[in-house]
C-alpha cells in the first residue's frame, strides 16, 4: 500500500512539471528601448520614436517581427509599422515608428511588438513609455533674399506663435558657411498666442555662390521648457558688379543760387542725364541760354552697378590742383540717381577732371571724367552816350556795362583816331578797370572834331577776359548841328552808325504844339 502512495505522488510530480515546461514559449522577445528621435516633442509635428526589439539567445527558433505598435494604455493605437522582416536568437532590430501629437502635455503610452514563430505561435512583448509634449514652435517666414557678394543682405523675419499658450525669451540667430553675420543675434521678450513680430537681421555673402543659411530659433515654453528650432533660407549671392556713372551739364541759375550740395531724382532713375561715363560714358556741354548759371556745372551721378554705392565723394582738379571736394548724400541704391553743382566761376576755360570714389561692399572704386569747361565769358556794351561840341573840341559820355556772366578787367575806353576826330587832352582814353557780371561805369572822352565833315565818333574798348585781351569797337552817329545845341544821342551800337537824330521838322512841330498848349492855357486862366 505504502508503494502505491508513494508512485502516485511521483506521477503527479512529473505531470506538473511537464505542464510548467510546456508554457514555456519558444521565443523570448523583448523590448529593450524606446526613445524620441527630437529632444523635444511639439504639437502638430511628426513625432519618430526608435523602437528596439531583442529575441533572447536562448530562443528555440526565429521568428518574424509582425508588428510595433504605439497604443495608449487604454489600448488605443497611435502608430503602426508592420512586416519588419526576420530575428534570430540573440539578435535585434530597431524599428522607427512616426506619430503626431495634437495636444500637449505629459503622455503615458505602452509600446508593444509581435512575432511569429516557425510553428506559427505568436509572442508578445510590451514596454511602457513616458513623453512630455510641448506646445507647438515659433514660426519663421523669411522674404525672399537678393544678395550680392561682399555686401550687406537684410534678411526680414516674421516670427509668430502658433499655439495657445504664450512663448518667452524667443531669441533669433543666423548662421551659414558663406556668411559673415553683422547683426547675428535679435530677441523677442515674449509672443502671445497668435502673435507675430518682424525682426530684421543683416549679413555679408563672402562669395558669389548658393548657399543655405540657417536661422535658429530658441524659445521658452509655457512649461518652462526651452527647445530650439531652425528654419533653413537657400539663397544665391550674385558676383558684385561696380559702375558708378557721372555726367556734367552747365547748371541753371537756380540750381547755381539754391544749391544745398545734393538733390535725388524724384523717381530714382536716369533719365535726363546728359553723357555718362561708366554706365555708357561720354561727356557732354550744353548750349547756354539765359537761365543758365555764371560757372556753375551740375553733376549727375547715378549707380549702373548691382550694389548700393556708398561714401561718394566729387574731387575737382585742374591743371593738377584740386578744388573744394563736394560729397554726394547716398547711399545710392542700384538705379538711383543723385546730383550736385559744382562752382568753376572763378576756374578759367579749359579741362576739368572730376575724380569721384566709393564704395562698394567691402571695396573702394573710382571714375574719372574729362569736363571740357568753357565759362560764360565776360563782355562790354556801351550805353547812354552823349556827345557835346565846344569850339572845335568834342565830350563824349556814357556808360560800359558788363552783360555777360564773366569778369572783365583792364578796361580801357578810348576815341579812335579818323581823318575827321582824333582823341584829345584833358581824356584822351579812360580807364574803367574791372567790370563785374551786371555791373557798369561811366567814362569821358574828349576829341578834337571836324564838324562839317564827320559822320561817326570810333570808340574803342580794350579789356582783359579768360587770360586774353579783347577789343571791341562802337561807332557813334555825329550831328554837328545837334552837337553844338547839347543834344543826347542815348544809346550806341556795336560795329554799326546809328541814326540822327530826331529831325529839324520834328523839332518845328512839337514848338508850335507847344506855342498852341501854352495859349490855350492863357485864355482859360483869363476866363477863370
Amino acid at each position: 500500500m505504502r508503494r502505491l502512495v508513494l508512485l502516485a505522488v511521483l506521477v503527479l510530480f512529473a505531470t506538473s512539471a511537464i505542464a510548467v515546461a510546456t508554457a514555456v514559449p519558444d521565443a523570448r522577445l523583448t523590448v529593450t528601448e524606446a526613445t524620441p528621435t527630437t529632444e523635444t516633442v511639439v504639437t502638430g509635428e511628426p513625432t519618430t520614436i526608435d523602437v528596439t526589439v531583442a529575441l533572447d539567445g536562448a530562443s528555440q527558433t526565429a521568428v518574424e517581427l509582425d508588428s510595433v505598435r504605439i497604443e495608449t494604455t487604454d489600448g488605443d493605437e497611435l502608430a503602426s509599422a508592420d512586416s519588419l522582416g526576420s530575428l534570430s536568437p540573440g539578435g535585434s532590430l530597431t524599428v522607427p515608428v512616426t506619430t503626431t501629437f495634437e495636444e500637449s502635455g505629459e503622455r503615458s503610452l505602452r509600446v508593444v511588438a509581435e512575432t511569429t514563430d516557425e510553428d506559427g505561435d505568436t509572442t508578445t512583448a510590451t514596454r511602457p513609455l513616458s513623453i512630455v509634449v510641448e506646445q507647438a514652435p515659433p514660426l519663421v517666414d523669411v522674404d525672399p533674399v537678393e544678395t550680392v557678394a561682399g555686401t550687406e543682405t537684410t534678411l526680414a523675419l516674421n516670427v509668430s506663435n502658433p499655439t495657445n499658450e504664450p512663448l518667452r525669451n524667443v531669441v533669433l540667430s543666423v548662421s551659414g558657411a558663406n556668411l559673415e553675420a553683422v547683426t547675428d543675434q535679435r530677441s523677442i521678450a515674449s509672443l502671445a498666442p497668435g502673435e507675430t513680430a518682424e525682426r530684421s537681421m543683416t549679413v555679408v555673402p563672402r562669395s558669389a555662390s548658393n548657399e543655405t543659411a540657417q536661422i535658429s530659433v530658441t524659445y521658452t515654453t509655457s512649461s518652462g521648457a526651452t527647445a530650439t528650432v531652425d528654419r533653413p533660407v537657400d539663397y544665391t549671392a550674385e558676383p558684385l558688379v561696380a559702375d558708378l556713372g557721372v555726367s556734367a551739364a552747365v547748371a541753371s541759375s537756380d540750381e547755381a543760387t539754391s544749391n544745398d550740395g545734393v538733390s535725388v531724382s524724384p523717381d530714382g532713375g536716369i533719365a535726363g542725364l546728359d553723357g555718362l561715363l561708366g554706365g555708357q560714358g561720354g561727356n557732354n556741354d550744353d548750349d547756354t541760354d539765359e537761365s543758365e548759371s555764371m560757372g556753375g556745372v551740375r553733376l549727375t551721378v547715378t549707380n549702373f552697378g548691382n550694389a548700393p554705392a556708398e561714401a561718394v565723394v566729387v574731387t575737382p582738379t585742374v591743371d593738377g590742383e584740386e578744388l573744394p571736394r563736394v560729397t554726394v548724400q547716398g547711399p545710392l541704391a542700384p538705379g538711383e540717381s543723385a546730383t550736385t553743382t559744382v562752382d568753376l566761376s572763378r576756374v578759367p576755360a579749359g579741362t576739368v577732371q572730376f575724380n569721384t570714389t566709393y564704395e562698394t561692399g567691402d571695396r573702394s572704386h573710382e571714375t574719372v571724367l574729362q569736363y571740357d569747361h568753357r565759362p560764360d565769358a565776360g563782355d562790354v556794351t556801351l550805353t547812354g552816350a552823349d556827345i557835346q561840341r565846344s569850339e572845335d573840341t568834342l565830350t563824349l559820355t556814357g556808360n560800359l556795362g558788363n552783360p555777360a556772366g564773366g569778369t572783365v578787367s583792364g578796361v580801357v575806353v578810348t576815341i579812335n583816331e579818323t581823318e575827321h576826330v582824333a582823341p584829345t587832352y584833358p581824356q584822351r582814353d579812360y580807364f574803367v578797370g574791372t567790370l563785374e557780371p551786371g555791373e557798369f561805369a561811366p567814362f569821358d572822352l574828349t576829341a578834337t572834331v571836324d564838324g562839317a565833315n564827320a559822320t561817326t565818333v570810333p570808340v574803342e574798348v580794350t579789356f582783359r577776359v579768360d587770360g586774353e585781351t579783347r577789343t571791341e569797337q562802337f561807332a557813334l552817329p555825329y550831328d554837328d548841328a545837334h552837337a553844338r545845341g547839347g543834344a543826347s544821342d542815348g544809346g550806341a551800337s556795336r560795329g554799326a552808325v546809328f541814326g540822327s537824330s530826331i529831325p529839324v521838322a520834328g523839332l518845328a512841330v512839337i514848338s508850335i504844339l507847344g506855342a498852341v498848349l501854352i495859349g490855350v492855357t492863357a485864355i482859360v486862366y483869363r476866363r477863370q
